[in-house]
């Protein structure tokens, strides 16, 4: 019997010390990482089917390798450029983006007003008009960069995607799509009076 113990021991000790050691590789291949400030920008997608002229032409992208605070430029800096048929250059910056489902919980006004007192927030409206009740957000997919734009000419765009950090471009992915034309005209039309 003292001998299972000890044997239970010794399993449970050496369970302890791989755990340990995985632990301390995971931390190294993180600092390397981080230390070699390699990122990568991976699986461009074209969201935006049919480009057309004056519409919104949306891409998205994750970035590998990057650790940090998606939101301080200072940490990463993401962009696009834009190059029309003509050779003009437009530059839109890239955003960290998450997608949401909405739901609206329909809920008593008494329930309501017992979570507004609670500090308990998140009500769809205050207009009683309006269905009430408690919205609730839940997170779709994984987040990713992305950049929205706008072309403004018929024909063959390329573009190139930036990823600096650490004070440098450390990587970039060009591409190109075609855009046809719309029948709205302009993207913002003055009205006749």
């Amino acid at each position: 019997m003292e001998g299972s113990r000890k044997i239970k021991k010794c399993m449970v000790v050496l369970g302890l010390i791989s755990i340990f050691l995985s632990l301390l590789q995971i931390v190294h291949m993180d600092f390397a990482a981080s230390k070699s400030g390699n990122i990568k920008i991976e699986n461009l997608k074209h969201l935006t089917k049919e480009p057309k002229k004056y519409s919104k032409f949306e891409m998205s992208f994750k970035i590998l390798g990057f650790k940090g605070n998606c939101f301080d430029p200072e940490q990463i800096d993401v962009w696009g450029e834009f190059y029309s048929p003509s050779g003009k250059k437009y530059i839109m910056p890239a955003f960290w983006y998450q997608d949401y489902e909405r739901k609206l919980i329909p809920i008593s006004k008494e329930e309501l007003e017992k979570l507004n007192r609670q500090g308990i927030g998140g009500t769809a409206s205050n207009n009683p008009n309006e269905p009430q009740g408690k919205e609730i957000l839940r997170k779709v997919g994984l987040p990713e960069w992305r950049i929205r734009f706008c072309p403004t000419e018929v024909g063959k765009w390329k573009y190139t995607i930036y990823a600096k950090a650490q004070g440098k471009i450390q990587d970039f992915k060009s591409g190109e799509f075609s855009v046809k034309d719309n029948k709205i005209g302009r993207a913002v039309q003055q009205e006749c009076r």
